[in-house]
């Protein structure tokens, strides 16, 4: 329902690599998105030569004669995040729309570094791209601290809410309600996973944006049936 908020059919919905298959049936067939994958493995110098059998996310340097990959090249940069915008241009005629971090992310099983987030963030802000954050397993990272975990496995959970709202550069608007994220910072989030009831069917979403939220509202008017458990 957000998507459908922000986003007119055929325009481009930015997602880095890999992502939840589900995505393709929630933008694509219900909101019409048009889905421009972030592709990161280029952009980072330590990825190794790719090699279709070794695709475990370690922080190791080798395993017999495979190479690992690490896990910092699956985090999405300037760089990476620029290559998308140009594709969305080329394949759609306009500027993506939105970037969608699955973070901690679903398939992966990591979460971005607060620095990455941050960039994200700025680089969302300066092309006026609006991200959203899904933050549905948030409440499933169990590592003890924030930052680099101990055993080296990367970075623990920190919202991109806390980031946004904590962040030097953001724009915001001049009432001090709420967080200050501005126009373009969103989060999704549901019961589903952490507290294993998917069958509820409830969600929330947090925005700062109020051309969104009466649209929001409508919408999800017509979603208030849970399915069968």
């Amino acid at each position: 329902n957000l998507c459908m908020c922000l986003v007119e059919p055929g325009e481009a919905v930015m997602i880095p690599t890999p992502y939840y298959a589900a995505f393709e049936f929630d933008l694509v067939a219900r909101a019409g998105c048009h889905i421009v994958p972030v592709n990161t493995f280029q952009h980072h110098p330590e990825t190794p030569p790719q090699n279709t059998s070794t695709l475990a996310v370690t922080s190791s340097s080798t395993s017999h004669h495979n190479q690992p990959i690490p896990i910092s090249s699956y985090y999405p940069n300037r760089s990476s995040l620029d290559q998308a915008y140009e594709r969305s241009l080329a394949e759609t005629s306009r500027p993506p729309r939105v970037l969608l971090l699955s973070h901690p992310n679903n398939p992966l099983g990591i979460c971005y570094p607060p620095e990455v987030v941050k960039e994200c963030i700025d680089w969302c802000r300066e092309k006026e791209v609006h991200l959203i954050s899904d933050e549905i397993y948030a409440g499933s990272v169990y590592r003890a601290e924030r930052g680099v975990d101990s055993d080296g496995q990367g970075a623990t959970f920190v919202s991109a809410m806390a980031l946004a709202a904590n962040h030097d550069n953001h724009a915001i608007s001049s009432s001090d309600a709420g967080l200050g994220l501005g126009p373009y910072i969103h989060l999704v989030y549901a019961l589903s996973k952490d507290f294993a009831l998917s069958g509820l069917r409830v969600g929330v979403a947090y925005t700062e944006n109020p051309e969104i939220l009466v649209p929001m509202q409508k919408l999800n008017d017509l979603c208030q049936i849970s399915s069968q458990t």
